[in-house]
């Protein structure tokens, strides 16, 4: 649910409570709040508050809390995050400041599979690490690695092609 607010001083905030939400539902819900605090004009503010909980029902461990703020340290000069507890003491949310647009998915399964090819991976490797894309779109985005710069080199080992990070 989306809850708009004011920060102290004034900047316009957005609340996202994504409690019983499903890792996908709740990252859906993070890019559309975030694409819409990024349109705002740059004086108003542009924070997104996320409410994911501390994970007081799984010992502590919340699974969109560990996952968002795994998707969030990857983004790198993308936004900026900060825990609460290092805002307010409070484990359960994740304020997150938009500065540019998040990658596409294309660009998003681009940046994961030149992580996963630091060593070299086979095709099959590679479309079964990613599966949940379809085979289709992995080795579409593997074409497009190796492309003009390429990003990802093809060699052969034994009887089988490999794909390394260049």
């Amino acid at each position: 649910m989306l809850i708009s607010g004011r920060l102290p001083g004034g900047a316009l905030a957005v609340e996202l409570d994504v409690h019983g939400l499903t890792w996908a539902e709740a990252l859906a819900a993070f890019k559309e709040a975030y694409a819409s605090v990024l349109a705002q004009p740059a004086g108003a503010g542009r924070a997104v508050d996320v409410i994911h909980g501390y994970g007081s029902t799984t010992e502590g461990r919340s699974v969109i809390k560990q996952r968002l703020r795994g998707y969030l340290a990857r983004q790198g000069a993308r936004l900026e995050h900060t825990p609460g507890e290092d805002l307010d003491g409070n484990p359960g949310h994740t304020r997150v400041t938009a500065v540019r647009p998040l990658p596409d998915d294309a660009e998003e399964l681009e940046e994961r599979i030149l992580d996963y090819c630091q060593r070299p991976r086979t095709m099959d490797k590679i479309t079964g690490e990613f599966r949940r894309y379809g085979a289709p779109k992995v080795q579409q985005a593997v074409k497009a690695l190796q492309a003009q710069p390429p990003l990802l080199r093809k060699f052969s080992k034994g009887r089988h092609d490999h794909y390394e990070t260049v």
